[in-house]
């Protein structure tokens, strides 16, 4: 069971370090890319990558919900500062990968700075996980399953109950600039 851990510890190893080499060799080409892209595909892009959701890039680049879409229909684009902006920042996306651009935009988030907001984003996403790994310890452990799972039923309600008891106390004020219907001259311009 030793030598299996240590060669499980070896490949991990071998992988992470293939995985930041080819990050090095990608990242010219994606920057290449991503700097041939004008304002509106830029923001096509980025709503593609976080499903449409207009607030959050909104609330990650502190401009309204009616930029974004100006922008993206060409009515107007961005300033040069703003145009850097975003460019930096899907170039970041894209560097992340298929796996884990959805982290990008959630670390970027200032809806996630509440702690109970990315309590409960982890909760939803490593559910499964938790319930695995306990089943893997008590296979290995020959403890009880039933109390095991109860035990994390019992956790993982209590985390959500926390979570449903602080949203409740502190409720998320959407900022009053994601729905500002003027054109804002520090991000867009007219054409």
């Amino acid at each position: 069971m030793r030598n299996f851990l240590y060669t499980l510890l070896v490949v991990f190893a071998l992988f992470s370090c293939s995985v930041d080499y080819m990050n090095t060799k990608i990242e010219p080409v994606i920057k290449e890319k991503v700097a041939k892209l004008n304002s509106n595909e830029i923001v096509k892009n980025l709503l593609v990558k976080n499903g449409n959701d207009y607030e959050q890039l909104g609330r990650i680049f502190k401009c309204s919900v009616n930029t974004l879409k100006r922008v993206e229909k060409k009515e107007t684009h961005f300033t040069p500062k703003a145009l850097k902006e975003f460019r930096s920042f899907l170039c970041y996306v894209e560097m992340a990968g298929e796996n884990d651009y959805k982290n990008v935009f959630k670390e970027s988030d200032p809806y996630y700075d509440a702690w109970w907001r990315t309590f409960k984003y982890n909760l939803d996403n490593y559910f499964w996980w938790l319930l695995i790994m306990t089943a893997i310890y008590v296979f290995f452990s020959k403890a009880l399953f039933i109390f095991n799972i109860v035990l994390d039923v019992i956790i993982i309600g209590g985390g959500y109950l926390l979570i449903w008891i602080c949203n409740m106390l502190y409720p998320y004020n959407a900022p009053t600039y994601l729905f500002d219907e003027k054109i804002n001259s520090v991000i867009e311009l007219l054409f």
